[in-house]
């Protein structure tokens, strides 16, 4: 599948194309074993389930997000920190009900 998008500045019929392919996979962060993962011995193989495209872009961006900054190891400003602005006061002066 070939990308075409319109660059901004030019004219809306100037596009580029690009034949690259673009596969985002990620695993299933809820571990689940597949239905067939056990073998004839009864031994687990060890197959999760797989998140491609826009399902594993949604959790990469979740996990981002849901990283406090210092939680990961040698990057400190790595993470969104939302945990940080649960409860502050986005209200400077309250304003008195009348």
């Amino acid at each position: 599948m070939a990308l075409t998008r319109t660059t901004p500045g030019l004219n809306k019929k100037t596009t580029l194309t690009t034949g690259k392919n673009n596969f985002y996979s990620d695993i299933d962060l809820s571990f689940t074993a597949k239905p067939g993962s056990v073998d004839e011995n009864g031994v687990r193989t060890g197959d999760i389930y797989r998140k491609t495209d826009a399902a594993a872009v949604i959790q990469a961006v979740e996990n981002i997000l849901l990283t406090n900054t210092g939680e990961k190891p040698f990057e400190p400003s790595f993470g969104g920190n939302i945990r940080s602005m649960l409860f502050t006061n986005q209200q400077r002066s309250p304003q008195p009900f009348s």
